[in-house]
């Protein structure tokens, strides 16, 4: 499985979706995170950017987001990616 979070140049997860820098994408295999690779966010709201297919690419099947507008939602849904929001500012050390 891999997770996609999107995230600051700090390695905290942006506070809105479309203003992220960054995006980690996690693979996540028995468990244990096996991989992670960072990619640049294109310039532009995630909802008008193309970062939903990438991700989709990449084989991202879960995005965890902080705050995040209806239009990104509806992307990322029309990309068949499973979203949770709210989740903790400040990522953990792995």
């Amino acid at each position: 499985m891999k997770i996609a979070i999107p995230i600051t140049n700090n390695n905290q997860i942006e506070d809105h979706f479309g203003h992220s820098e960054f995006y980690n994408v996690y693979t996540v295999l028995d468990n244990k995170i096996t991989d992670i690779i960072r990619l640049e966010s294109e310039q532009g709201c995630g909802c008008k950017s193309n970062i939903a297919s990438i991700l989709k690419e990449q084989g991202v099947t879960i995005m965890l987001a902080g705050g995040i507008g209806g239009d990104a939602i509806n992307v990322l849904i029309m990309q068949a990616l499973k979203l949770f929001v709210d989740v903790p500012e400040i990522l953990k050390p792995l």
